[in-house]
C-alpha cells in the first residue's frame, strides 16, 4: 500500500463551528450548491486517486477530530485531516485497494463500514453529486450512539480523479496457441495532450490471459489514469513475426475505458507442387512478405515449407486493414500473392503452389513448358540479314490449372510479355494470342476443360480479349472443383535480324503472367510463368 498526500489549501472563509442552530447536512450541501444529489449506501470505495475537500465542521470536538482512510480488512489508518485542519481544505491520496473512511473523536473511532462500529450505528451519511458523479458528499457523526444524527460534525467531498483503463488483446486460437508469444502494452502520459510524442522509455506491462469471449481469448492489463490527462499507447508482442505496432494518441482520459485490438494468425506453406497433387513437396527458405500498404515484414519458410505471421484487426471504430501476403523471388519480384481484408479476427491460411504453365498438345499430358526452336532463313531482300520462317512447334499451347470450391467465381487473366521486353527490334511483337475463324469472325483459341472428366466446358465461360497482350476467362467452378484453361499462342518477330542478333536471341527469357483470382481459398493470387 502506498500513500501520497498533497496539501492544497483554498483561501475561502471557513464554515463557523457552532452547536446552537446547527444546519443539517442537507442544508449545508444546499448552501454549497450541491443541490442535484442522491443518497447512496456506499460504505467502501474502489482503488484510485482521490481529492478530499473539507467543507464544514459543526462539532464541539472540531479541533480534535481526525479523518483517515484505511484499506478494507486492515487497521492501518492513513491520516487525511487532523484536528487543527479547518475548512476549506483539499488533500489528495492514492489508495491501492478497496478502502473505507474513519473518524477518530474523543468518543471513539467510527467507520464508514457499519459492521465495524461498536455501537452498531451509522456514523456516515453519503450522497452522490449527480452533476459530478465521481464526487461523493459525506457527513460524519463523531459521538457514540450516533449523537444528534445530523451528520454535520465533519462534511467532506470525496472525488476520484483517476479512472480504470483496460488494455486488451482479443486473439484467435491460432495466436493463443503459439507456444512462446507474449503480449505487451507500452504507454506514456502526456500531461497536457499537446504533444509531441513523449520520449522514451515508456512504461511497458505484460498482458495476461483474462477470459474467453465467444471464440477469442482475451489478454488484459488493467491500470488507472488521472482524468484530464492524455496518453500514447501501443501493443507489442514478442517471439512472433508481425507488422510494426501502431502508436495511438494523444488519447484524453475522461472515463473508464477499454483499448482493444484483435489479433489473428496468417499462415501457410509454399509447395513445389500443384494443388491437386496428393503428396505436396515443401519448399524451405521461401521468402514470404506481409504488408498492409504502409508497412511490411518478412519471414522465410521452414523445412516443412511453413510460414506464419500475427496480424491485427483494429477495433471496429477504425477502418479494416487490407493485407497482402506475397511470395517473393530471389530478384525481389513478386511471384504470387494473396489479398485479405481484415474486418474480423479469423485465422487465415494461404498456401502457395507451383502454378506453372504446362506445354501440351494433348489434354492430360503435363510436361513443364519447354524451350522451343525458332527457325531463321536468309533474307531475300537484304543480304546478311535473317528473318523468322517458323517455330518448332509452329505455335503451341500452355495450360493453366485452377482449383476452387464448386460454384465459386473463376477469373483468370493471361498477360503476355510486352513489346520490347528484351529488345525493341526482336520483341516486335513476339508472343500473340492465336485466333480461330468461326462463323465469319476471328475468336481467341482458348478452351476450358473440366480437369476431372476432360469435358470441354468452354461454352460455360466468358473469354475476352482486352488487347493483343491481355485476355481473361470468367465463369464458375464446376462441381469437380478443378479446371484446365488451354491457351494457344503464336510467336512472331517483325523485321530482319543480323547474325549477331540471332545468336543473342537464345539468351532471352520471357515471362507469361497468369493472374488466378479466387484460387483455392477465395483470395487473389498470381504466378509469373517462365
Amino acid at each position: 500500500m502506498f500513500l501520497f498526500l498533497l496539501l492544497t489549501p483554498l483561501i475561502v472563509s471557513p464554515v463557523m463551528h457552532a452547536r446552537a442552530g446547527e444546519p443539517t447536512l442537507e442544508s449545508i450541501l444546499d448552501n454549497l450548491g450541491f443541490t442535484n444529489r442522491t443518497r447512496t449506501m456506499s460504505e467502501t470505495f474502489p482503488t484510485g486517486t482521490y481529492n478530499v475537500t473539507l467543507y464544514a465542521e459543526y462539532a464541539g470536538w472540531h479541533d480534535q477530530n481526525e479523518l483517515s482512510w484505511y484499506e478494507v480488512d486492515t487497521s492501518d489508518f492513513n491520516l487525511v485531516f487532523s484536528g487543527p485542519d479547518s475548512p476549506l481544505l483539499t488533500k489528495s491520496f492514492i489508495a491501492t485497494g478497496q478502502f473505507g473512511l474513519s473518524m477518530l473523536s474523543p468518543d471513539g473511532r467510527w467507520f464508514s463500514e457499519l459492521a465495524r462500529n461498536i455501537d452498531g450505528k451509522n456514523h456516515t451519511k453519503v450522497y452522490q453529486n449527480l452533476d459530478d458523479p465521481k464526487m461523493l458528499l459525506i457527513g460524519f457523526e463523531d459521538t457514540k450512539g450516533g449523537g444528534d444524527e445530523d451528520y454535520n460534525d465533519m462534511v467532506i467531498s470525496l472525488k476520484c480523479i483517476d479512472v480504470p483503463k483496460y488494455f486488451e488483446l482479443w486473439v484467435t486460437s491460432g495466436v493463443a496457441g503459439l507456444s512462446d508469444v507474449e503480449f505487451y502494452v507500452n504507454y506514456s502520459v502526456d500531461p497536457d495532450g499537446g504533444g509531441p510524442l513523449p520520449p522514451g522509455p515508456w512504461t511497458q506491462r505484460q498482458l495476461l490471459w483474462n477470459r474467453t469471449e465467444v471464440s477469442l481469448e482475451v489478454f488484459q492489463y488493467a491500470t488507472k489514469f488521472v482524468i484530464g490527462s492524455s496518453i500514447y499507447w501501443q501493443f507489442t508482442f514478442t517471439n512472433a513475426v508481425g507488422l510494426p505496432p501502431k502508436i495511438y494518441g494523444p488519447e484524453l482520459i475522461t472515463d473508464e475505458m477499454v483499448n482493444r485490438e484483435f489479433l489473428f494468425l496468417i499462415n501457410g506453406h509454399d509447395y513445389n507442387s500443384r494443388p491437386t497433387d496428393d503428396v505436396k513437396i515443401p519448399v524451405e527458405g521461401s521468402h514470404i512478405v506481409l504488408s498492409n500498404g504502409t508497412d511490411s515484414v518478412d519471414t522465410f519458410t521452414d523445412q516443412y515449407g511453413y510460414y506464419e505471421f500475427i496480424a491485427v484487426v483494429p477495433e471496429i471504430t477504425r477502418d479494416p486493414w487490407d493485407y497482402k501476403v506475397s511470395l517473393v523471388g530471389s530478384n525481389s519480384e513478386i511471384l504470387a500473392w494473396f489479398e485479405h481484408k481484415a474486418d474480423s479476427a479469423v485465422d487465415q491460411t494461404f498456401d502457395f503452389f507451383n502454378y506453372a504453365a504446362y506445354m501440351s498438345h494433348e489434354l492430360g499430358t503435363w510436361p513443364e513448358i519447354p524451350e522451343f526452336i525458332i527457325v531463321w532463313t536468309p533474307s531475300k531482300n537484304n543480304k546478311g540479314l535473317y528473318k523468322q520462317s517458323s517455330t518448332n512447334p509452329g505455335s503451341f499451347h500452355f495450360n493453366v490449372e485452377d482449383v476452387g470450391e464448386p460454384g465459386s467465381p473463376v477469373y483468370i487473366e493471361i498477360i503476355l510479355p510486352p513489346r520490347g521486353a528484351n529488345d525493341p527490334l526482336i520483341d516486335s511483337p513476339n508472343f500473340l494470342f492465336h485466333h480461330q475463324y468461326k462463323r465469319g469472325t476471328y475468336v481467341l483459341d482458348f478452351h476450358v476443360y473440366d480437369a476431372v472428366s476432360n469435358t470441354d466446358i468452354t461454352k460455360d465461360f466468358t473469354i475476352v480479349e482486352v488487347d493483343e497482350k491481355n485476355a481473361y476467362v470468367m465463369g464458375s467452378m464446376p462441381n469437380s472443383g478443378k479446371i484446365i484453361v488451354t491457351v494457344h499462342l503464336d510467336f512472331k518477330i517483325d523485321g530482319e535480324l543480323t547474325e549477331l542478333q540471332v545468336r543473342s536471341f537464345s539468351d532471352f527469357e520471357y515471362i507469361i503472367t497468369v493472374l488466378i483470382h479466387g484460387s483455392i481459398r477465395g483470395v487473389h493470387s498470381i504466378r509469373g510463368v517462365h
